[in-house]
């Protein structure tokens, strides 16, 4: 069996070498498993490598690509311009 790791590679199995046909085994499937359980937090045993990351929510944007509350603030400052005017 061979396979590749790294940051972009996770855990990848390498089917052949110069032509010659490897397949996938047993050991790189339980490797590649352990490896993906480990970063996507669904095995303590790791867990220690992991640091959370808070999740960023995003607003929903309307046609012209401007989230609501952009939307209230233009809307608001021309009200304010009109009536100044």
């Amino acid at each position: 069996e061979v396979f590749m790791s790294g940051t972009a590679a996770e855990v990848t199995p390498l089917r052949s070498v110069d032509d010659h046909e490897l397949g996938v085994g047993p050991v790189t499937r339980a490797i590649q498993q352990a490896y993906l359980d480990t970063v996507r937090g669904h095995s303590e045993r790791w867990a220690q490598w992991l640091d959370p990351v808070p999740q960023i929510v995003h607003e929903e944007r309307g046609e012209h690509g401007h989230s609501k509350s952009e939307r209230h603030r233009w809307r608001r400052s021309r009200r304010l311009a009109i009536s100044r005017a």
